[in-house]
């Protein structure tokens, strides 16, 4: 396989495909397998990324994962804490009057446009 660099792009191909490299590239022979993201570009310098450097390629792609979850999750939580706010009035733990007229009002006008769905959704599956 071989590597090169052109406008600060890193381009494998296999050898087969070697007369798609641009002439005058830098080529770099590399193992079978190998992937861009296996290779750096250092000043002028194409070379392989150092073990040290991967790690750190790995916890930042798992970082960036996490923070991906956690954003997906946040729906899932407003409408789990907006569930335990309704239970907690229903069951007369607290008030209304207890929450913010704003949280109040959010949540009446969630329940609104539920109520609008499920009536929508049952006109539908009639």
């Amino acid at each position: 396989m071989k590597a090169w660099y052109e406008n600060n792009n890193i381009f494998v191909t296999s050898d087969e495909n070697a007369e798609i490299i641009p002439k005058g590239s830098f080529v770099l022979n590399v193992p079978n397998g190998t992937l861009p993201s296996d290779l750096i570009i250092d000043g002028n310098v194409l070379r392989f990324k150092s073990e040290s450097e991967k790690e750190i390629d790995r916890k930042t792609e798992e970082a960036l994962q996490a923070k991906q979850e956690l954003a997906n999750t946040d729906y899932q939580m407003a409408r789990v804490i907006e569930d335990i706010v309704c239970v907690l009035i229903d069951k007369a733990v607290i008030s209304e009057s207890d929450l913010p007229v704003e949280s109040v009002n959010k949540i009446r006008l969630r329940q609104e446009l539920r109520r609008k769905i499920h009536e929508a959704d049952k006109l539908l599956n009639k």
